[in-house]
């Protein structure tokens, strides 16, 4: 509340403190979300997006008589909260706007006030989690990143090959820019709710994944079936690390021959540093020497590796809010401009009728192009959040985004994959500078790498080869 003759410092927020009686009102999710939107669509919507009166006042805002913040935003189309997101201009700069620290406090005290307050309701099981902001978050970023990709249509269709990357690359830029701000300024989030979720094994890598190396077949008859025997044993293991998951099966059951709990953990350090590997870390090598002057490297810090797990990962796995916007980046933008577009036939030479001494049907450059998608598809059917539950349905529509320039693709030679195409426009057909080239690569190979895209995915090996073959 403001005093009389003064201003407040930081726009007031009708959530009771930490420090407020069990007879205060339960601050509502809504009003929680109205504080925090304002300063998200600062962060990571371009300045041409948020409209004058937007740009030069403060992020700040005003209360009004409701309790919500007024940002004098003339603009509302452009917020991706009221479910009209901006059409993926790039315009701007690629760093996202600092928020004033004052602000900055702000919303972690609402999101603290709003997490401990919730975590106190026994009527509301899952409000103390935090997973409503969590989920929130996702679908945000999902309708960001699906925005972004309906902007990168161009007028002329024969010139998209020229302007996809162009188009692409910055709005990439800005995007993940503004996810690392994000990721700072709800970092109460990530300490409270996804820790957490870490913690109870539903993060990008869970013991489960290691438990696969203990769970066998029984060799001599057992009056347990195979698959009853898997689950204790997997039983065995969770009770041994104290997990309190249900697997159906009595413990009794269960042998005494189970992993200590030093094995497991000493287990789930190999197989993270052996995954972590595969996405440029290398254990031996020193962070301080990870910084370069050029967009790729074949090298990455411990943070940066993780980061690109926890993007890769299923929709359903909880991971920082950073990692979660790429994740959702490559879902809903990065996949579609990767997929072959309905109707595009796979073209292969055929088989050589002659006596069998000929190849056999090769495959074509597009269609294994395409094959690296089988690493990075979406698996938004067996997810248990709520985000991740609509997370199939958001794909869906961004793929239907490819499908008006299908019919022009279909008599062109090469890949038919948007971003294959200009992929192969910029290493074979491109007249710019080698070194302007080499960058432009670069850049995207940093960025698929950032996103989730695997390793042994074709599009990825191809930029890399190109890169470090320059």
């Amino acid at each position: 509340m403001s005093r009389k003759g003064k201003e407040p410092l930081v726009p007031a927020l009708p959530l009771p403190s930490s420090s407020a009686s069990s007879s205060a009102p339960t601050p509502s999710f809504q009003t929680l979300w109205a504080y925090i939107l304002p300063a998200l669509d600062k962060i990571m919507l371009p300045d041409s997006e948020l409209g004058p009166d937007e740009n030069a006042s403060s992020v700040q805002g005003s209360e009004t008589s409701s309790g919500r913040i007024d940002t004098g935003s003339t603009n509302a189309d452009a917020a991706p909260g009221n479910g009209k997101v901006a059409n993926g201009s790039v315009n701007g700069t690629a760093k996202a706007p600092a928020i004033d620290m004052q602000l900055y406090a702000g919303i972690h005290s609402a999101c603290y006030n709003y997490i401990t307050t919730q975590s106190t309701d026994t009527h509301k099981p899952d409000a103390n989690s935090g997973s409503d902001i969590y989920n929130q978050l996702d679908k945000y970023f999902s309708e960001l990143a699906r925005s972004i990709l309906s902007g990168l249509d161009t007028p002329d269709n024969s010139a998209e090959e020229t302007e996809l990357l162009a188009r692409l690359l910055p709005a990439f830029q800005r995007f993940s820019s503004g996810a690392q701000t994000v990721n700072r300024l709800l970092n109460y989030v990530n300490r409270h709710y996804v820790r957490r979720a870490i913690d109870e094994d539903k993060g990008w890598l869970g013991m489960h994944d290691v438990m696969a190396d203990f769970v066998r077949s029984p060799s001599a008859p057992s009056p347990l079936s195979i698959e009853e025997e898997k689950a204790a044993r997997m039983a065995s293991i969770a009770k041994l690390l104290g997990s309190p998951r249900s697997t159906g099966i009595n413990l009794t059951t269960v042998t005494d021959d189970s992993p200590s709990r030093e094995t497991l953990a000493q287990k789930y350090r190999e197989r993270k540093v052996a995954v972590l590997a595969t996405w440029g870390y290398d254990p031996n090598a020193s962070d301080s020497g990870s910084s370069s002057g050029t967009a790729f490297r074949s090298t990455t810090t411990l943070a940066e590796a993780e980061a690109a797990a926890e993007a890769a990962s299923e929709s359903g796995r909880v991971i920082l809010i950073g990692s979660l916007a790429h994740r959702r980046f490559r879902f809903d933008c990065v996949e579609p401009l990767l997929a072959i577009p309905k109707g595009v036939k796979k073209k292969g030479k055929k088989k050589k009728k002659n006596g069998g001494q000929g190849q056999g049907t090769e495959v074509a450059e597009d269609e294994k192009l395409a094959e690296g998608l089988a690493g990075v598809s979406l698996q938004a059917g067996g997810a248990s959040s709520q985000a991740a539950g609509s997370s199939s349905s958001q794909a869906g529509g961004s793929s239907s985004q490819i499908g008006g320039s299908s019919t022009q693709q279909q008599d062109l030679p090469g890949p038919k994959g948007r971003l294959a195409r200009a992929v192969k426009h910029l290493l074979e057909v491109d007249e710019r500078p080698e070194t302007e080239r080499i960058r432009i690569a670069g850049e995207l190979a940093d960025m698929l790498r950032k996103v989730g895209v695997k390793i042994d995915h074709p599009l990825r090996k191809k930029l890399e080869s190109f890169v470090v073959g320059s």
